[in-house]
């Protein structure tokens, strides 16, 4: 084999191995629906860490990637971790009875009340009004999480690292 030809194998098996390593850190997730608006628009591509939980437990305020079923990813907001009670009251949260500090805009229903599992997550789409979350009933487990929003790379206008989200109780 000639020094050229060794030379296109070698970088074809280290372009490869490139990718399948990049592959098991981050993924592309493309935004479809409003139920993220106002901090993430329907179109927009993020980057997806899939390391961190390995690392560290999801914690409340994190963006998740996850599968609701086998086949669809979601994109939510974690709000309740395991051994919570999320309640809802004039449009506001409260995670065992204390106010979760949020965005002004993202107001929710009432009425709810929910007991997160152990090893659960209860999450909700930042465009309350316009989410099919947690609120209908199921939660999410780590093991149904790819990862955790890490930044948005398109539309080139928006990209960069989402501000981090402060979901705190009072």
């Amino acid at each position: 084999m000639n020094n050229t030809v060794r030379q296109v194998v070698i970088t074809v098996v280290v372009v490869l191995v490139a990718f399948l390593a990049l592959q098991s850190v981050v993924q592309s997730f493309k935004v479809q629906g409003e139920s993220m608006e106002p901090t993430f628009e329907s179109g927009e591509f993020l980057m997806v860490d899939k390391v961190t939980y390995h690392f560290r437990d999801p914690h409340r305020g994190d963006v998740v990637i996850f599968y609701r079923n086998p086949t669809e990813l979601y994109i939510k907001r974690i709000i309740g971790e395991p051994g919570d009670t999320v309640s809802f009251k004039n449009g506001k949260a409260y995670i065992d009875g204390v106010l979760l500090e949020e965005d002004p805009q993202m107001r929710t229903t009432n009425g709810v009340t929910a007991e997160v599992p152990e090893g659960e997550y209860y999450v909700l789409g930042d465009n309350r009004i316009n989410s099919r979350d947690s609120r209908q009933g199921w939660t999410i487990t780590e093991e149904d999480i790819v990862g955790r929003v890490w930044m948005r790379y398109w539309p080139v206008g928006h990209i960069g690292f989402p501000s981090a989200y402060s979901a705190t109780l009072e």
